[in-house]
């Protein structure tokens, strides 16, 4: 028979400053608002493309090769924000080049290529357009290749979908694999092999919603301007003026 479940102390994962208790996410820095599709959702749409075209295991390796190589190029902690899309607009051309001269030595570039096509067809000033030495433009894009775009898109709108949840856990384990996200030592370590199973799991569900909870805080301490979120739905109506999606669908 089993014995009485240990519980932690209440507050136990909370730090103590004098007589107040931090709670763990307060270590990231100053937050902004934050809205999941308004903001979340535009930063991490490369990586739901990358999961979409070539699976959940090999997008992760996808986007960690381009984030992984993006940090050897710029070589500053500064700009280590390249688990997000508009984190690859601080850089200058010339890194940009030579994050490019990078890849072309590995065969990922490629699926890269293909996986951000409709992306950065669709939208003319997507921060990733230099992985193009010629940018595909919107009238390539076909029909099909417009409704796989739009599915890829709605499939994120609720954020507990799956796959929206997929795509939050690669961002936040890019962050923690390039340094630009350092967990406090007195917070649990986030279990990104349990999402495998959302949601099938009370473990994974767990996990999922920490998860949630650091990318919401990582977007909002960087988030400044927010010029490619505004810019994500702005053009989206261009793009598709009846079914396109508010930004305020699905938020939580």
């Amino acid at each position: 028979m089993a014995g009485p479940r240990h519980r932690n102390p209440v507050l136990s994962d909370h730090r103590k400053v004098g007589n107040r208790y931090i709670p763990p996410f307060a270590d990231i820095g100053p937050l902004n608002e934050v809205s999941w599709a308004r903001n979340i959702l535009p930063e991490i749409i490369w990586i739901a493309l990358f999961h979409d075209a070539i699976g959940h295991q090999g997008g992760v390796q996808l986007a960690l090769a381009l984030a992984r190589t993006t940090c050897e190029v710029t070589d500053s902690e500064a700009e280590r924000d390249s688990y997000l899309i508009s984190g690859f607009s601080k850089l200058t051309p010339q890194q940009l080049s030579e994050i490019v001269d990078a890849l072309n030595v590995r065969v990922e570039i490629s699926a890269m290529r293909d996986a951000l096509r409709t992306l950065v067809a669709l939208y003319p000033e997507c921060p990733l357009k230099f992985l193009y030495s010629q940018p595909p433009m919107a009238t390539d894009v076909t029909p099909d290749q417009l409704e796989d775009f739009k599915r890829v898109v709605a499939n994120l709108i609720p954020r507990g979908n799956r796959s929206a949840t997929l795509a939050q856990t690669t961002a936040v384990f890019i962050a923690e694999m390039t340094g630009s996200y350092a967990r406090s030592s007195n917070v649990a370590p986030l279990n990104f092999e349990a999402i495998v199973d959302y949601p099938a799991t009370e473990e994974s569900r767990s996990s999922a919603s920490m998860i949630r909870a650091t990318i919401t805080g990582l977007v909002g301490f960087r988030m400044s301007g927010d010029v490619w979120s505004e810019y994500f739905w702005t053009q989206g109506l261009r793009v598709d003026k009846c079914q396109f999606w508010s930004p305020y669908d699905g938020d939580e």
